[in-house]
């Protein structure tokens, strides 16, 4: 299973077709991982839908075929703006903060991932404490602390804020 994947599962974060759609078309995944997402979901349920077999057996219209298996589950596929949309790029978000911290990363370079998804999620507001290079909204003046220091507080707020998220993201069906 591919690292992001996995990401979901040793999470306990429900992973659903549209959860892969919206991680393809945002460019977190790729048309191989669709393949291998649709080989585990055909080994784990009986009786799917034969489109499913399609993405394994040739992937070169994964974007149609997952727009059909979408439209199939929910009679539709929901809009950017809309909460079941929010929700699976958030999954993401997730995931990917996930991955950049376990590859252990210097603490800097952390900081910069972290940034880096910040910007590539639309500078979600529950961001904005974690990112190095603003300022701090809750009373905290890095010129009284150290370099060190500040770092350590940050990588403490990134910490507890994927705490909060994995509850969010797991307890959600």
């Amino acid at each position: 299973m591919s690292k992001i994947l996995s990401i979901f599962q040793k999470n306990n974060i429900t992973i659903s077709w549209l959860s892969i759609f919206v991680g393809y078309r945002l460019k977190i995944i790729n048309k191989d991982d669709i393949s291998l997402f649709a080989e585990i979901y055909l080994s784990e349920h009986e009786n799917c839908n034969y489109l499913i077999s399609e993405l394994i057996l040739d992937n070169s219209g994964s974007d149609e075929i997952l727009k059909k298996i979408i439209k199939k589950e929910l009679n539709r596929i929901p809009a950017e703006n809309e909460d079941k949309w929010i929700f699976e790029k958030r999954k993401w978000r997730f995931g990917l903060l996930v991955k950049v911290k376990s590859e252990k990363p210097k603490i800097i370079d952390l900081l910069h991932h972290i940034a880096d998804i910040y910007v590539k999620f639309g500078y979600p507001d529950d961001m904005e404490n974690l990112i190095y290079y603003l300022p701090p909204t809750d009373g905290y003046d890095p010129s009284k602390h150290t370099q060190n220091e500040n770092y350590e507080r940050l990588i403490r707020l990134f910490d507890n804020f994927l705490k909060k998220e994995r509850e969010i993201l797991s307890n959600q069906k």
